[in-house]
């Protein structure tokens, strides 16, 4: 078992539990983030952990828009991510199966969804935190130690 330092511990309050969030990037592509119980999560999301909660709901219950275009994670169960590109959401997880991080590409929609597509309520939530890298180019997401 991994001790857990308490400075991690007042930085992720959510430590321990699976949590999953959106983001966008430059292009306003959006991203479904898996904590893994152990990812790192942005202050500005955690402020509104009840919106989020309920926008990543309300993006999992829309209709299909595309399949996944590229599966990068063999073995397991990834069908929760393999859903959210099928909603046309690029999907990452925390730390693979070492749980150190970063967050990693699992899955990769064939019609990648544009935050304005998204009711506007939704939208608002997902462009709470933004990453500086195109999720399309990215192959792992490091949030810095100050959000």
């Amino acid at each position: 078992m991994r001790r857990v330092d308490q400075d991690r511990a007042l930085r992720h309050p959510l430590l321990g539990w699976e949590w999953d969030w959106l983001a966008t990037d430059p292009s306003e592509r959006v991203a479904l983030l898996a904590t893994g119980g152990g990812g790192p999560v942005p202050k500005v999301v955690l402020r509104l952990a009840e919106q989020m909660e309920a926008a990543v709901e309300a993006v999992c219950q829309l209709p299909a828009s595309g399949e996944v275009a590229q599966m990068r994670r063999q073995g397991g169960d990834w069908t929760d991510w393999a859903n959210a590109s099928a909603r046309g959401l690029y999907a990452f997880d925390w730390g693979g199966w070492t749980g150190d991080g970063p967050y990693t590409l699992v899955t990769v929609p064939s019609r990648p969804l544009a935050v304005g597509q998204l009711p506007p309520g939704v939208a608002a939530v997902a462009r709470l935190f933004r990453f500086s890298v195109e999720f399309g180019d990215a192959i792992a997401l490091h949030l810095p130690d100050d959000v």
